[in-house]
């Protein structure tokens, strides 16, 4: 059972109801329990007997005393501590504890580092980083332009800032909770693909201050995808109801081109990045 699951069958054992609505998460815990001859239709229908049968399936099961035991807390190391079985079943996943971090000159004195070789990187715990000593921060959307950010032709200002990957899920939710962290006068970039959706991940970005996109050369819109333009329809929709502030003439550029412009190209030609702050 993933937790979903686990707390639609902890609140069931702790609130006892004799019958519930069949959803998904309900029709996972019958097949993990073998429950199918209590399903009448969209129902579920239970015997008293089936409170103490479902709790100590439970426990057999590595779930713990669904009766007595809170949900789990903390990393998957303290839910194995608890002894729970399923670690995984921990609120908090590695990803939301850790970021990935590089910069183009390859010192990180927020990490304690002093020399990173190009093309490396570090997994940090958020925990342990000296915060004080980030100025700018800026989040890239894929990991492998992450992973060339030394080839990366920045503006100046850039030269020295500290990079991380953004991810997707819990990867991006560390991010984020670095974001929180991160004192009110750090600088924060998003540097995502030229397309709907990466205007509209450096838009929803908690506290972003700034874009870092290339110019439309010929050579960008010919590599350009009008299909992958197209398919991010939901995040044009959003776009062109949102506050886009000076990021507005670039929306407005971009839906006249109708491409969705890689953040590859943008490394393969070499083509220069400029700042776009989102308050002029």
């Amino acid at each position: 059972m993933n937790k979903r699951q686990l707390e639609v069958l902890r609140r069931q054992i702790r609130y006892w109801r004799d019958e519930v609505t069949l959803n998904p998460s309900w029709r996972a815990i019958c097949d993990e329990f073998e429950l199918q001859e209590r399903i009448e239709g969209s129902l579920i229908r239970f015997q008293f007997k089936d409170k103490a049968w479902l709790r100590e399936q439970a426990k057999r099961s590595g779930y713990g005393d669904l009766l007595l035991d809170d949900a789990p807390t903390g990393h998957r190391i303290d839910a194995a501590r608890s002894g729970l079985v399923n670690e995984k079943l921990a609120p908090v996943t590695p990803e939301q504890q850790y970021v990935l971090l590089t910069s183009q000159g390859g010192k990180l004195p927020c990490a304690g580092v002093e020399k990173l070789q190009p093309r490396m990187s570090v997994r940090v715990a958020i925990d342990d980083l000296a915060l004080a000593l980030i100025d700018v921060l800026v989040i890239v959307e894929n990991l492998d332009v992450f992973d060339h950010w030394h080839c990366t032709n920045l503006p100046a200002e850039l030269g020295t800032a500290v990079a991380t990957y953004r991810g997707h899920d819990s990867v991006a939710k560390g991010v984020c909770h670095l974001i929180e962290r991160l004192p009110q006068t750090v600088q924060i970039v998003v540097f995502p693909d030229l397309d709907p959706d990466g205007l509209k991940i450096a838009l929803t970005t908690p506290k972003v201050n700034s874009l870092l996109i290339c110019d439309f050369t010929d050579d960008l819109i010919a590599v350009g995808s009008s299909d992958d333009f197209n398919k991010q329809h939901q995040a044009a929709k959003y776009l062109d109801g949102a506050e886009l502030a000076a990021w507005q003439p670039l929306w407005t550029e971009l839906k006249k081109h109708k491409r969705s412009i890689k953040q590859q190209h943008m490394l393969a030609h070499k083509v220069e990045l400029r700042l776009i702050p989102l308050t002029k």
